[in-house]
């Protein structure tokens, strides 16, 4: 069987149900973008050795003064964080499709900005003229979990939990997510910006009570 060629043989690590068929022609483009942007200095060399020049751990161990088993670990490491939504989705898009959704975020951002402060004015309007305002659905609600775009370590922590859309998250007791098995302060504070961010600042108020009584307790304890 003729050995793949990268990005193909790379892909294939990270895709492992099977590569897309439709995959844009600048592929590579966008995998070294996110290999250089995400992945540190070491794993990005080791995936470049193994994928590119062919290169057995071994070989690479020798290089690196290292066992050929920690390679297969450092290897493993770069793949699994490849595999996470939030760097595959954009390995789909080709370069030019990251680009642009980069381009379309950005604008989304501004009107996100935008929005939050007619809301604001609605509902004073609404408190003004005694009349009930309605909040209009989040379109985010009832997304899965990696539209959120958490670090690879909050995003596990969250899955493992049972966390798969961001209406299970927005639904949990703010109680059961500040008790969450490895959830360190850097995962805890990265739920609370993004959910604010992501214009759910009432769920990210909620737990931040809950974290400030929880803690209260547990210091007079």
């Amino acid at each position: 069987m003729k050995k793949k060629e990268y990005p193909q043989n790379l892909l294939s690590q990270v895709f492992v149900n099977g590569l897309p068929t439709d995959l844009p022609d600048d592929v590579a483009l966008v995998l070294e973008y996110i290999i250089q942007k995400t992945l540190t200095e070491r794993e990005g060399r080791v995936l470049d050795m193994r994928y590119k020049r062919y290169m057995t751990m071994a070989a690479i161990g020798e290089e690196y003064g290292l066992r050929a088993e920690r390679i297969r670990q450092i290897e493993a490491k770069a793949v699994r964080k490849l595999r996470h939504p939030s760097r595959s989705k954009y390995i789909l898009m080709g370069m030019e499709g990251y680009i642009n959704y980069l381009r379309d975020t950005a604008v989304d951002e501004r009107l996100r900005e935008y929005k939050k402060e007619i809301v604001s004015l609605e509902k004073k309007i609404a408190v003004l003229t005694n009349t009930e305002y309605e909040e209009e659905q989040n379109e985010l609600e009832n997304a899965p979990i990696a539209e959120l775009d958490f670090s690879v370590r909050t995003y596990n922590v969250l899955t493992k939990a049972g966390y798969s859309t961001v209406r299970e998250l927005l639904d949990a007791d703010p109680d059961d997510i500040i008790k969450l098995p490895n959830l360190g302060l850097k995962s805890f504070s990265e739920i609370i910006d993004v959910l604010g961010e992501k214009g759910f600042e009432w769920k990210s108020g909620k737990i931040c009570k809950s974290y400030s009584r929880i803690k209260v307790c547990k210091d007079e304890n």
